[in-house]
C-alpha cells in the first residue's frame, strides 16, 4: 500500500512531512508531501525516484532558484504556484547574544506580530524571520 502524503505545519517554517521523490537530479530534487518542493543539492546516495521520504523539513520561499535556472532543465518538473497572502506574522522575539559576539532571538521569549508587508531593513537577525500564512490559487506550471 502506498503512504499518504503529508504536510503538516509545527511551527514557524517548519513541517512533517511524507513525500514521494518526484524528481532526482545531480544537483537538485523534489519531492511532493502534496506540493512540489525542492531542494538545490545532492539527494541522498540511498534515495532513488519513486522513493517515499518522510521527516521534518523547512520550508522556505525563494523561487528565483528554480526560476531562474532549474525551470530552464531537460525533465525540470513544474514547481510555480499561484498565492494569496492572507495574512503576515513576523518574529519580533527579543534579541540575546547566543555565544559569544553572535546574536539571535532568544528561544525562551518567542514572539510574533501581525505585519501588513515584509522587508529587508538591515541585517537578517535583527529582523526576524516572517510567516506568510497563504491560500494556493493554482498552479503548478513551469515559469511564466
Amino acid at each position: 500500500m502506498e503512504p499518504q502524503r503529508r504536510l503538516s505545519h509545527i511551527a514557524e517554517s517548519r513541517y512533517e512531512i511524507v513525500a514521494e521523490v518526484t524528481h532526482l537530479d545531480d544537483g537538485w530534487w523534489v519531492i511532493d508531501p502534496g506540493i512540489g518542493m525542492f531542494q538545490e543539492d545532492k539527494p541522498p546516495p540511498a534515495v532513488r525516484l519513486g522513493d517515499w521520504v518522510r521527516g521534518t523539513v523547512y520550508v522556505g520561499i525563494d523561487p528565483f532558484f528554480y526560476f531562474e535556472r532549474l525551470s530552464h532543465l531537460p525533465g525540470a518538473p513544474p514547481l510555480i504556484y499561484d498565492w494569496i497572502v492572507e495574512k503576515i506574522d513576523k518574529d519580533v522575539s527579543p534579541l540575546i547574544e547566543i555565544a559569544p559576539r553572535t546574536i539571535g532571538r532568544d528561544p525562551q521569549r518567542i514572539a510574533w506580530r501581525a505585519v501588513k508587508k515584509t522587508g529587508w531593513q538591515g541585517a537578517a537577525p535583527s529582523n526576524g524571520e516572517y510567516v506568510l500564512h497563504c491560500k494556493r490559487i493554482g498552479g503548478p506550471s513551469l515559469r511564466r
